[in-house]
């Protein structure tokens, strides 16, 4: 029920660590995060246990 496209890039892993110590969001999903009836578009940043659904759907 959710599509999602991919990266363009990827982040090496120091990358990645420098964007978390800035207090940024790497590209991909973050852990615990539940999403439902979406598109998720390329090269999306969505942080960790982040909610994303109609308000009528229960997790």
């Amino acid at each position: 029920d959710t599509v999602m496209l991919g990266a363009d890039f990827y982040e090496t892993e120091e990358e990645v660590a420098a964007l978390l110590a800035e207090g940024r969001v790497p590209v991909g999903i973050g852990e615990n995060t539940k999403i439902k009836n979406c598109i998720i578009d390329k090269n999306a940043r969505i942080g960790k246990n982040v909610i994303i659904a109609n308000s009528e759907v229960r997790f």
